[in-house]
C-alpha cells in the first residue's frame, strides 16, 4: 500500500489549472458549431410556441459575458482595500481561476445539453415560418422556410445559457463576498448590522434571478429551462468556489483544508490571530490557497 500521493510542484498544478481551461474554451467553442438535435415537428399543437414572433432579447448575449467576468472587478477592489500587499497576487490568482472554472465549466455542460436535448425555444414556430402559415411535407414533418440560424438557434431552448452563465458569474460573487464581510458570522450574531451585510451579498444573486425572468418574458426560453440553466449555475460557482477557498459560510481558519499545507509551506502565511480577517486560508510556498488543487502532500492513499 502506497504511504503517500505523488508529490507534484504547486506551480504545475497552478499551470494544470490554465491548460484545463483553455481546453475546456476549445470545447466549447467546438460544441457551439455543432448541430443541435432536430425533434420532428408534426403539428405545433403546443400553444406555447405561438406566444410571439421572435422578440428581441432584452439582455444581449455580449452583455452576459461583461455580467459573468464583472466579479474580478470586486475581487481587485477587495484586495486593494483589505488583503496586504503581499497577498494580493495571490488572492487574486486564485478568485480569477476559481471564477473562470465557474464560468467556463457552467457554459460547456450548458452547451451540451442543449445540442443533445434540441429543445424548442417558444418562439420556434415563427422562426420556422416567419409568415405564421405552417407547411408540412407529404410526409407530415414540418417544412420550415425561416432563416436557417434562427431555426437552428430555436432547437437550443433547454437549458438557458442567459441564465447558466449569469448565475455562474454573479451567484460566484455572492460566495465571494459571502466569505469576506462575514454575514453569518456566529460571533456577532445579534449585534445587528446584517441588513447591509445581506443586501451587500444577495445583490449579484438577485441580479442574475432578473437576467434569468427576462429570458421568459422575452419569450425565449420556458420557464424549465430557465429554472435549470440558473441552478446548474449556483452549483457549479459553489464548487468552484470552495476549490479554491473555504465554504463561505464557515469562518474557520483550517476550513476545506486551508492550514493543510503549513509544514511544506515552510510558515503559515497568516497567524491564527488573523487568518479569519483577510481571506480566512493559508497559502503555500508557491502562493497556492491551501485545498485549491489536490491533496496535500504526504496524506494517505
Amino acid at each position: 500500500m502506497l504511504k503517500g500521493r505523488l508529490r507534484v510542484d504547486p506551480r504545475a498544478r497552478v499551470a494544470l489549472d490554465w491548460v484545463a481551461l483553455a481546453a475546456l474554451v476549445a470545447v466549447s467553442i467546438g460544441i457551439e458549431e455543432a448541430e443541435p438535435f432536430h425533434q420532428e415537428v408534426t403539428k405545433m399543437t403546443d400553444l406555447r410556441y405561438e406566444m410571439s414572433r421572435v422578440q428581441p432579447q432584452s439582455v444581449p448575449s455580449w452583455s452576459v459575458v461583461v455580467m459573468a467576468a464583472s466579479p474580478l472587478l470586486a475581487v481587485a477592489a477587495w484586495c486593494f482595500a483589505a488583503v496586504p500587499p503581499t497577498r494580493r497576487g495571490t488572492e487574486v490568482h486564485a478568485a480569477v481561476r476559481s471564477l473562470l472554472a465557474s464560468c467556463i465549466i457552467t457554459h460547456v455542460l450548458t452547451n451540451v445539453m442543449k445540442v443533445t436535448l434540441g429543445r424548442l425555444r417558444p418562439d420556434f414556430f415563427f422562426r420556422c415560418w416567419p409568415d405564421g402559415e405552417a407547411t408540412y411535407g407529404s410526409d407530415g414533418v414540418a417544412v420550415c422556410s425561416g432563416d436557417a440560424d434562427l431555426i437552428r438557434n430555436g432547437r437550443k431552448s433547454f437549458p438557458s445559457g442567459h441564465s447558466s452563465l449569469a448565475s455562474a458569474g454573479l451567484t460566484w460573487l455572492s460566495w465571494y463576498l459571502m466569505g469576506r464581510a462575514n454575514p453569518l458570522d456566529s460571533a456577532t450574531r445579534g449585534q445587528g448590522g446584517r441588513v447591509p451585510l445581506l443586501a451587500l451579498v444577495l445583490a449579484p444573486t438577485f441580479g442574475a434571478m432578473l437576467v434569468a425572468a427576462t429570458r421568459v418574458r422575452d419569450h425565449w426560453h420556458h420557464p424549465s429551462d430557465v429554472i435549470a440553466g440558473y441552478f446548474m449555475g449556483v452549483f457549479l460557482s459553489l464548487a468552484a468556489y470552495v476549490a479554491y477557498f473555504p465554504v463561505p459560510w464557515s469562518h474557520s481558519p483550517d476550513t476545506a483544508g486551508a492550514g493543510r499545507h503549513r509544514a511544506a509551506a515552510g510558515g503559515d502565511g497568516a497567524s491564527s490571530g488573523d487568518a479569519g480577517s483577510v481571506s480566512m486560508q493559508r497559502f503555500d510556498a508557491a502562493g497556492v490557497p491551501g485545498g485549491a488543487l489536490g491533496p496535500p502532500e504526504g496524506s494517505m492513499a
